[in-house]
């Protein structure tokens, strides 16, 4: 009886198998009871992201460095394509607004895509989106520290 139970197994997972090979390659599936992975391991996400202007990269690095020290001045073209900001300031070429983990801003957040946080304008909360491309000029407050990104020629 054994041997009929090894055999219904062995065609369960023929037949499981069958049907993982018409599944998309770009998933995990982890089989609990084999205790391995089937399919393609997740691609790390330093390989995955690309940024959209290779200057994006230093920027969010120098940003990255300067925000853990305290506020940082970030100076942007607030007429740049998807910043979100409020109206009465996207006409303007050079607009400074500050950002710190102090602040306490609870969706304060920056990845390889924009600066993001609900900042304060005239006492009221807007919550405003920073791509990198928007992005130059950053002053560190705490270690005087100016870093100007040139537009490409």
């Amino acid at each position: 009886m054994n041997n009929e139970n090894d055999s219904n197994d062995a065609d369960r997972n023929a037949v499981g198998d069958a049907d993982e090979a018409q599944k998309p390659d770009n998933v995990v599936h982890i089989d609990f009871k084999r205790g391995k992975n089937r399919g393609n391991p997740p691609t790390p996400a330093s390989e995955v992201i690309e940024f959209a202007d290779p200057r994006d990269k230093d920027k969010l690095k120098a940003f990255s460095e300067l925000i853990e020290n305290g506020m940082v001045m970030v100076t942007i073209d607030a007429r740049s394509r998807n910043v979100t900001i409020p109206a009465q300031f996207r006409s303007m070429s050079e607009l400074r607004l500050n950002f710190s983990h102090l602040f306490g801003i609870k969706d304060f957040e920056y990845d390889v895509m924009s600066i993001r946080a609900s900042l304060s304008f005239d006492g009221k909360p807007y919550f405003c989106e920073i791509p990198w491309a928007a992005v130059t000029m950053l002053y560190g407050h705490e270690s005087g520290a100016v870093v100007l990104f040139e537009e490409p020629e």
